[in-house]
């Protein structure tokens, strides 16, 4: 495997497949025995001295074991003698970016040496080249709430769409007669997404919408929520892997874009670490 290993954790084992598929490297072998307990057992089949070691591993609920597991697996790494261990993690299951910028000084502190994320506008940029072939130039960009306004926004300029915003049970914007790209940076439950659904429509939208997010946690929930006949399609990354799949549900891989940033993070090492 060269210079570095590349392993999974248990949040997401098929992202870190993909991404090792795009690598052209073999995925490191490991085991966890109980992700639940406080202190599970991690069994490392790598040689991983003097190597960099990149651990992909989401942080969906329940957010503390997989956490938990994460730190288990690069105390194992750094006690076989690992040069560096990089977390990568595409999503952090907090609802305040404070509380993620909290864990990361966490993270560090219980030996992991860099914690990679992602760049917010390259996930944007890669559900805009799955969207753009799938909606028409009449088709307006609408955030439900306040928080997923840069989403929409930056769509709407990659994709060249008006933007429509939603505040309360008002809509900023006219989507009248117009099929709707509704946007959100999480969809979990698609109760906030219904709720904004009933909105437009109230508005006058045309019943023909498609659901956009960049993380879709997609619990059980949702296919239910979202089982709308005026619902055509749902496109998520695979940041986290959904627990629920259906026909209108598009996931658009990251994997390049992790392992870009592997690749970048193993040729740029810092001299300390050569």
């Amino acid at each position: 495997m060269g210079d570095f290993v590349l392993l999974s954790g248990s949040a997401h084992p098929g992202l870190g497949a993909s991404v090792a598929h795009v690598m052209k490297v073999r995925l490191g072998a490991c085991a966890i025995d109980d992700r639940s307990d406080r202190d599970p057992r991690v069994h490392l089949y790598e040689d991983v001295r003097n190597k960099d070691v990149f651990i992909i591993q989401p942080a969906p609920p329940p957010v503390n074991e997989y956490l938990v597991e994460l730190i288990a697996l690069a105390n194992a790494a750094s006690r076989a003698r690992a040069r560096r261990v990089i977390a990568v993690v595409p999503y952090f299951g907090y609802t305040r970016s404070d509380q993620g910028t909290a864990v990361t000084r966490i993270l560090r502190s219980c030996g992991i040496d860099q914690v990679l994320t992602l760049d917010p506008h390259l996930m944007e940029e890669t559900l805009a080249r799955a969207v753009r072939r799938t909606i028409g130039s009449d088709c307006v960009v609408v955030s439900p709430h306040d928080k997923a306004q840069r989403l929409a926004q930056c769509l709407g300029e990659i994709l060249a769409l008006p933007v429509v915003a939603i505040r309360g049970t008002h809509v900023i914007g006219d989507p009248a007669d117009r099929p709707i790209l509704l946007a959100d940076d999480v969809l979990a439950t698609g109760t906030t997404m219904v709720r904004a659904v009933e909105t437009l429509i109230g508005a006058g939208a045309r019943l023909d919408f498609t659901l956009v997010a960049t993380h879709g946690l997609l619990l059980h929930e949702a296919r239910e929520n979202l089982d709308l006949p005026l619902i055509r399609q749902i496109i998520v990354t695979d940041s986290v892997a959904p627990q629920v799949i259906w026909p209108r549900l598009n996931i658009v891989t990251i994997a390049p874009l992790i392992a870009n940033a592997i690749d970048r993070t193993v040729r740029f090492r810092p001299l300390a670490a050569a």
